[in-house]
């Protein structure tokens, strides 16, 4: 359950130019939380990474900046609400565990001199990031205690339910592909269905039955289509009925003369409830933990002196 981010994991997987910290604003308070200050400057970076998350998740840079930054100020609000709830509840942290995850990062960082270099060029000291990593521990034992711990397992019934609600969803379009001989002939004329045979006589004579291989005439044109039962009904009807590979007699639309062959043939598919219980478990859960995440946020938040100054605004 992804809810926090992290400078150290930011730390660990962003270029050094992203979330630099600056003196300036490490000594701007954007907010206060029971006392506790939170700096303009872990607002900004926190900020900076949700965009440039949802720009890589959704391709789209035209996101409203004053959103993103009440985004950040709410989350490290609940961050150190959370924290604090940890702290009261005398939740410490383990050194060992403190010492394999600086050995990770120092690891991820592409050993000893690169991680010195990389806290040179982004202006931080070892001990912050020692600092961060044990918060980082701290939030993530409460929030399992608080939320993980306090969300009830799904069960059968809420899994089947879920299903039946959107059973509808979990289909596989059917997938018809055929080469699509579309024959320049009028309906109307007595001999085109004559020339529509020849035509598929051709097919016929060609080794593969392939209309791809016909000598083009100004007749006809061949083409490679994919058939929607709502786009193409007629089609649709006439390839239904045939095996893969097999090629169909003359027959006319509304507005030409076609023959067909099947290239390919998937039919629709709905998946079970034994094959979508995982998803539909996992989906749950997370749903349920969200909740359960908002519930107790608004608890903390209840409880508490929460001041945003005008650089947090």
């Amino acid at each position: 359950m992804t809810i926090l981010i992290l400078s150290s994991v930011a730390f660990a997987a962003e270029s050094s130019d992203s979330g630099k910290s600056t003196a300036e604003g490490k000594n701007v308070i954007a907010a206060r939380v029971n006392g506790k200050d939170i700096s303009l400057n872990s607002v900004e970076a926190l900020a900076d990474r949700i965009f440039r998350q949802r720009v890589r998740g959704h391709g789209d840079p035209q996101i409203d900046p004053s959103r993103i930054r009440k985004e950040a100020i709410d989350r490290l609000i609940f961050e150190e609400l959370a924290l604090q709830a940890a702290k009261h509840e005398g939740m410490k942290v383990d050194p060992a565990d403190l010492e394999k995850r600086i050995a990770d990062l120092i690891s991820s960082s592409g050993g000893d001199d690169a991680f010195q270099k990389t806290l040179r060029e982004r202006k931080l000291t070892e001990g912050e990031v020692r600092n961060d990593l044990s918060r980082s521990i701290l939030l993530q034992n409460i929030f399992k205690k608080e939320i993980i711990d306090k969300t009830p397992p799904i069960s059968d019934a809420e899994i089947e339910k879920a299903y039946e609600q959107q059973k509808d969803q979990f289909i596989v379009a059917e997938k018809i592909i055929v080469t699509d001989t579309v024959l320049f002939l009028s309906r109307e004329d007595s001999g085109s269905a004559d020339k529509a045979e020849r035509v598929r006589m051709k097919i016929l004579s060609d080794k593969d039955h392939d209309p791809m291989n016909l000598v083009p005439d100004g007749t006809f044109i061949v083409r490679e289509l994919e058939v929607k039962k709502d786009k193409q009904p007629e089609i649709y009807a006439a390839a239904a009925g045939l095996k893969i590979g097999e090629l169909s007699s003359v027959f006319a639309t509304s507005d030409s003369m076609h023959i067909i062959k099947i290239r390919e043939h998937i039919p629709e598919k709905r998946f079970t409830l034994s094959q979508m219980k995982g998803y539909l478990e996992s989906t749950l859960t997370a749903a349920a933990r969200k909740k359960r995440m908002h519930e107790w946020e608004a608890d903390l938040r209840n409880n508490a002196k929460i001041e945003i100054t005008d650089a947090g605004r």
